[in-house]
């Protein structure tokens, strides 16, 4: 059974429905740095996934990195990370910047786009919740001995663990349509040896892909992803209008 950190749960439901950003895969800017068609292929077995997972907590946080992610549900992502305070996501032609202060949202990547202010960045906007989503699931934490792997994705090496989507769904206070899952069903988390990121996250059951997010590229990210492509605007403002009503008499 593997115990996930506080957050992770979360984290991982966005991981197994939505890859990101809902959306279609539209908009959807591929990483700098083109690498080998994806692949993953099962080559260690060991007794102690979490000293394998877990180790690479450290390294999300500061991780100078671009992934592009598809999912077998059709939806496309990007996240992008420099490791010094800037970030940003595209999924479904919605961009989402972050210097660390403040979110920025715009509705597609070119000069065209609007973008809007949405003011302080903070634990629970949306681009810090799916940034931290595929950050946190380097933090998976077991308490009984399991089974992980080291696979090849997007041309790089990653750790990962299997573990009973039951045990998952325990974890995670649930799963979508899990009435409809068997006892064989699992989840494989695939972690980016260099960044910490999570490049897979797959369910499976009864030899069938339930559904699996899926890194294809990985690259740098340069400055310019990180400027809005149009001068952002704040939200506007709402007034309140209150009426006051004389007493009778």
């Amino acid at each position: 059974m593997y115990k996930l950190a506080i957050g992770v749960a979360a984290a991982m439901t966005i991981a197994l429905t939505t890859a990101a950003c809902s959306g279609s895969s539209n908009g959807t800017a591929p990483a700098t740095t083109s690498t080998k068609p994806a692949t993953a292929n099962s080559t260690t077995t060991t007794s102690d996934p979490n000293n394998a997972i877990s180790s690479l907590a450290a390294k999300a946080a500061t991780a100078n990195v671009k992934i592009s992610y598809t999912s077998a549900l059709g939806v496309s992502a990007t996240i992008i990370q420099n490791g010094l305070g800037n970030s940003a996501v595209i999924s479904g032609g919605t961009l989402l910047i972050s210097n660390g202060e403040t979110v920025v949202q715009c509705d597609g990547t070119t000069a065209a786009a609007t973008c809007t202010d949405l003011g302080p960045t903070t634990p629970n906007d949306a681009l810090t919740q799916v940034i931290s989503t595929y950050a946190s699931l380097s933090t998976l934490k077991q308490s009984d001995i399991g089974v992980s792997s080291v696979q090849a994705i997007a041309g790089r090496s990653a750790s990962c663990v299997t573990f009973k989507a039951a045990d998952y769904a325990a974890g995670l206070g649930g799963l979508s349509d899990s009435n409809k899952l068997t006892a064989a069903a699992t989840v494989t988390v695939c972690i980016d040896d260099e960044s910490g990121f999570a490049l897979k996250v797959a369910l499976t059951d009864r030899g069938q892909t339930v559904n699996e997010v899926l890194a294809t590229q990985v690259g740098t990210p340069t400055p310019a992803d990180f400027v809005p492509p149009s001068p952002p605007v704040p939200l506007p403002s709402t007034t309140t209008t209150t009426t006051t009503t004389a007493p009778a008499g």
